[in-house]
């Protein structure tokens, strides 16, 4: 689950993204995924100390941090009920 959230983050945010003017254009999706990756930035605020830059490197890693706890969480609730 991390790695498909980092890839979709590239997707959906990046310059360089081959889905760069369809996101210009339809912005709902794109302020979605960044209200859902809200703290992965505020960690990459805190770290780099600049309210304007976050630290991409530390906030990539934030975000795969908190995609891996939530994939985690939701996988040991699958398990668990299967368990049972």
């Amino acid at each position: 689950m991390t790695m498909i959230v980092l890839v979709a983050w590239w997707l959906v945010e990046a310059e360089s993204s081959p889905l760069r003017w369809y996101f210009l254009n339809h912005p709902a999706a794109s302020n979605l995924f960044a209200f859902f990756s809200l703290p992965a930035v505020f960690i990459g605020i805190i770290f780099s100390g600049n309210a304007h830059q976050p630290s991409e490197v530390v906030t990539a890693i934030a975000a795969a941090a908190q995609w891996f706890g939530i994939g985690y969480i939701f996988a040991a609730a699958i398990i668990g009920e299967r368990a049972e």
